[in-house]
């Protein structure tokens, strides 16, 4: 979470009952939701809600805040993801998210309720730069992602618990289970 805490601490619970109980790997606060509550500039929203659309248009992304500070994730997936993180900036979560979209975890978002720090010490040109550059690596990360359909972890314990099915002469081969029953 930021430390500047514009997200309210009363969301903490609702930000990690999806990972303590298995429904997601990820959990994030939104800005965005209907439901959320944010007090902040023109400026900050009105960049805030272009970051998103961009995001959503160049890199694919399918939740709505990727920059909102508060977030949960389980252990082993942060484990999985982070040898394959680029950024160490403040694109890294965004990068993150994104990749572990691409790979399939589930992920779950929270309305917030948010307040601006209006001491940011954010450099808005510098940054969106930055991002620009890291949403177009991660559209050729997506590309690779489509492609190789491996990287789905819910997709490969399926196919475990399939083949766990087959009698053990048949395990690895192509016969559709179907066939054997």
């Amino acid at each position: 979470m930021d430390v500047d805490l514009s997200t309210s601490l009363d969301h903490i619970d609702n930000l990690v009952h999806p990972i303590l109980t298995g429904v997601s790997d990820i959990a994030i606060g939104s800005r965005l939701m209907k439901s959320s509550a944010t007090t902040r500039s023109f400026k900050r929203e009105f960049i805030s809600r272009t970051y998103n659309a961009l995001l959503h248009m160049y890199s694919g992304a399918q939740f709505s805040d990727a920059q909102c500070g508060f977030k949960a994730i389980r252990a082993n997936t942060f484990h999985a993801l982070v040898p394959q993180l680029y950024d160490n900036e403040w694109f890294f979560d965004t990068e993150m998210l994104l990749l572990a979209q691409y790979r399939g975890y589930r992920l779950t978002q929270v309305p917030v309720h948010w307040v601006e720090d209006q001491s940011s010490s954010v450099h808005i040109t510098d940054t969106i730069l930055k991002d620009l550059k890291g949403m177009h690596r991660m559209r050729r990360t997506r590309k690779k992602y489509t492609c190789d359909r491996t990287y789905l972890p819910h997709l490969k314990q399926q196919v475990d618990a399939l083949e766990t099915q087959r009698d053990s002469s048949l395990r690895g081969s192509l016969v559709p289970i179907a066939l054997l029953a």
